[in-house]
């Protein structure tokens, strides 16, 4: 605990306090509208017992507010914002749209972030060869700022799976296409992968969020097998 309070002050000593700027309050408001109406995925006996459907902008929230507490930059924090718009809400065409509008930098992080990039009309792929490639990519050629966003995608991510199997139980797999096995060998690669660049990491403090993924992938697997 003590190390990261020191590694936590001195990102924030290294670093200028990110200002609010009409970019980045643009940002959000692109990544509210372009993910309005989306919901966090749940099942059809949780939507049949009305259990309460989470807006999708709060996983974009947890996400950015992740970045910005590990030192990420205003490109970093806003393509964190919009992490998913391309993959989910317009492909290659709503990409080169946020590059005009938010520089190149935060467009490649972006992509980066992105395991498909074909147009909503348009099929993904297959879901196992899809994550694979993901996979590979950043094993292998992800720079520090996808590192960065990545990781704080999937600890929060990780974080909900975890929450509810503690109140639901297994069951809630069925949220994913994937299943229970699929997601627990996802979970597994993607930290093994960020696991082998972990050196390319700007920070200890932003190196810290993979023992946090872990720690997170451990309990998600007790809860699972139990």
């Amino acid at each position: 605990m003590q190390r990261r309070a020191r590694d936590f002050a001195a990102c924030y000593h290294a670093r200028t306090v990110i200002p609010i700027s009409p970019r980045f309050r643009d940002a959000i408001n692109r990544a509210l509208i372009l993910h309005r109406g989306q919901k966090r995925k749940k099942t059809k006996e949780e939507r049949a017992r009305g259990d309460a459907e989470v807006p999708y902008a709060a996983h974009l929230f947890s996400v950015a507010a992740l970045a910005m507490e590990h030192g990420a930059d205003e490109d970093e924090t806003i393509a964190a914002f919009l992490h998913d718009a391309a993959e989910d809400q317009g492909g290659e065409e709503l990409l080169a749209e946020l590059e005009d509008v938010y520089g190149s930098r935060v467009a490649t992080i972006i992509r980066g972030c992105s395991d498909s990039l074909t147009a909503p009309s348009e099929g993904r792929g297959e879901w196992r060869a899809r994550k694979d490639r993901f996979i590979e990519f950043v094993r292998t050629d992800a720079d520090p700022s996808v590192l960065l966003v990545v990781a704080c995608d999937k600890v929060h991510n990780a974080r909900s799976v975890v929450t509810d199997l503690a109140r639901f139980g297994p069951g809630i797999f069925a949220r994913f296409s994937s299943g229970q096995e699929g997601t627990l060998w996802y979970y597994r690669a993607i930290l093994t992968a960020l696991r082998s660049r972990e050196a390319d990491m700007r920070t200890d403090l932003q190196r810290l969020l993979l023992d946090d993924l872990e720690r997170i992938i451990d309990r998600m697997e007790r809860f699972a097998a139990e």
